[in-house]
């Protein structure tokens, strides 16, 4: 299982400018029900992520001012990324050995292709193990396998 086109599909990505304002981005995230957008240099490639946590910490904590704040200012550079062909499998665990809840998918170029969610890998794992499931219980019992007796 290939990070696509089986746990990503045809997004519409949400895309900010290092300069864009930090509050117009956080507004556009809201807007879109979204939790993390990516940050691109003006030749379309990914220099940065931001993250709802990436808010809390700044604004939150931090205490700057959303209205003077950049993109750029907030954004987490030098971000891990994944292929259109690294597995879920090993997505999952690059996330959760980091600590991470989204990883964008880049091309050869470092254009971004979409972003990928902790909970977008998990369903995706999960049905593929209840697919595996499905298909050795099938070869084991054959017809004689009832999982409703």
């Amino acid at each position: 299982m290939k990070i696509m086109p089986d746990v990503v599909r045809d997004q519409n990505l949400l895309v900010a400018k290092p300069g864009d304002n930090a509050r117009h981005v956080a507004k556009a995230m809201v807007e879109r029900k979204i939790s993390s957008i990516l940050v691109l240099d003006d030749d379309g490639k990914l220099i940065g992520i931001i993250t709802e946590r990436d808010f809390t910490r700044c604004f939150a904590v931090d205490g700057m001012d959303g209205e003077t704040t950049t993109a750029g200012e907030i954004m987490t550079a030098d971000v891990e990324t994944l292929s259109a062909d690294d597995s879920a499998f090993s997505a999952l665990e690059l996330m959760e050995l980091k600590g991470f809840r989204h990883l964008p998918v880049i091309d050869a170029d470092g254009r971004p292709l979409g972003v990928v969610s902790i909970r977008d890998l998990y369903a995706a794992v999960t049905r593929e193990s209840r697919r595996v499931m499905a298909k050795t219980q099938t070869y084991l019992f054959d017809d004689r396998y009832n999982p409703d007796m």
